[in-house]
Parts: C-alpha cells; structure tokens; sequence
C-alpha cells in the first residue's frame, strides 16, 4: 500500500495527465487506439487486467493510476520519463538512454502535463467562499454560454460518440 502523501501526488500527477490525454472526455478515442480518460491502449489496459477500457471509467482510471505509478518506480520517480514513457512507452524512453525520446508528440506532451500540473499546484486565482449551508448562496450574472466550445485534444485523437450515447442509454 502507498502512502498517503504517494497515493495524493499521483492523483495529482494523473489528473493533469487526463487533462491533456482526453479533457475528461470519456469517450475519447485516439487513431491509434488509446481510448477513454486515461487515454489507453487495449495491451497496456490489459496488463492490468481490463479487457476493455472504454467500457469502464473506472477500471480506465484504475489501470492508468496503476501504470503511471508502476513507471514512476522504473524510472526512480522521474516524472519526466514516466510520462514520457506514458505517452511514447517505456521501451522508446530506455531505447533513447532513459531520455525522452526525440518524437515530437512526446516532446510536446511532457511540458504539457508538467505545465497543467504546475497550474494545479499553484493556483493563480483565489478559490471562492464557502456559503454557509443555511444561507442562500449569491445569484451570478448570467452569462450566455459561448456559441461554439473547441476543444483541442492530442494530434489524432478524436471524439467517439457511441460510448456517449451508451452512457446515456443505460
């Protein structure tokens, strides 16, 4: 069992790593095959005993937990080249000298997360205040919701509706 400041950092590490993996679309899908938050390849999800990652959010979160924290340990905690391993592969990061490899979806990715994660721990906007629970708490302005939401993920990952549409059915 990990320690609690251990098991805290990597829910840390994996939250800023599912933002820039999928941004928390469930449903993502990469042309590759990585799919679901965690953005997983069926052989990687299966080394962890999940047949199937898009199928379960959970079981997606608990196999990319367990391998990023396993990649932390190869790597002796380097986040660096466990994420880097995260996106490229364990073997890519010892092939090139435990570096990260010269690809530039790895290269672009790493600061990526490394930069969510540093705007995570480091807020730059004051969290709001809590309204007492017999209180009711202020009415907002509305503000009209914008036309058009672009959301930018990783080159080659795409949106798959169809777990959408199951998740709703159910």
């Amino acid at each position: 069992m990990l320690p609690h400041a251990m098991r805290h950092l990597i829910r840390r590490w994996c939250t800023a790593l599912i933002y820039v993996e999928s941004r928390y679309n469930p449903a993502a899908r990469s042309a590759k095959g990585a799919v679901g938050l965690m953005q997983l390849l069926p052989n990687t999800a299966a080394r962890y005993g999940v047949s199937n990652p898009a199928r379960s959010i959970e079981a997606n979160l608990s196999a990319g937990t367990r391998y990023l924290r396993d990649l932390l340990q190869l790597f002796d905690d380097r986040i660096e080249l466990a994420l880097a391993a995260y996106n490229a592969g364990e073997n890519a990061v010892r092939r090139y000298g435990n570096r990260i490899p010269p690809y530039r979806e790895t290269r672009d990715y790493v600061p990526a997360v490394l930069k969510k994660y540093s705007e995570w721990k480091e807020p730059s906007v004051a969290a709001p205040a809590l309204t007492p629970a017999h209180e009711e708490p202020p009415v907002a302005a509305h503000t009209p919701a914008p036309a058009h939401i672009r959301i930018q993920y990783l080159p080659g990952t795409v949106l798959d509706p169809d777990p959408l549409r199951e998740q709703a059915n159910r």
